[in-house]
């Protein structure tokens, strides 16, 4: 069977600070509309596996600009209009305002790691504004 859905049919799991996260398991896959706010969000994943975030990652960017930090040092931009594919232990920052729809494979300590990151979030005093890279 075919599962559809709108972005304002999609549960509100994160919305502060700018940041607006709608989330909802489609298949294997977790289906996440987001919404960033221009920033350095690396800080977020303080205290994971590699510094980064486990999970991979495929997406479609409908506005701004971003920048992904990876493991093995490599800095990739996405930009609107880009489809994209993010491997395990990254980071981002944002350079604009950005809004992406994101297709992401949990991991098995997928749900610790997002505890992480979400007591890193609601623990960050201010966001930084992006790195000059």
């Amino acid at each position: 069977m075919t599962t559809t859905k709108f972005r304002n049919e999609i549960a509100i799991a994160l919305n502060e600070r700018g940041v607006e996260v709608r989330a909802d398991q489609m298949g294997d896959l977790l289906l996440a509309f987001e919404r960033w706010p221009k920033g350095d969000w690396r800080p977020v994943f303080d205290g994971l596996a590699d510094g980064g975030c486990q999970a991979e990652h495929w997406g479609y960017c409908l506005k701004g600009a971003g920048r992904v930090h990876n493991k093995d040092g490599s800095v990739s931009e996405i930009r609107a209009g880009q489809v994209y594919h993010v491997p395990p232990g990254h980071t981002f920052e944002t350079l604009e305002d950005m809004d992406v729809v994101e297709w992401t494979r949990p991991h098995a300590a997928y749900e610790k790691d997002v505890e992480v990151m979400m007591a890193n979030f609601h623990g960050m005093k201010a966001v930084a504004p992006p790195s000059r890279r």
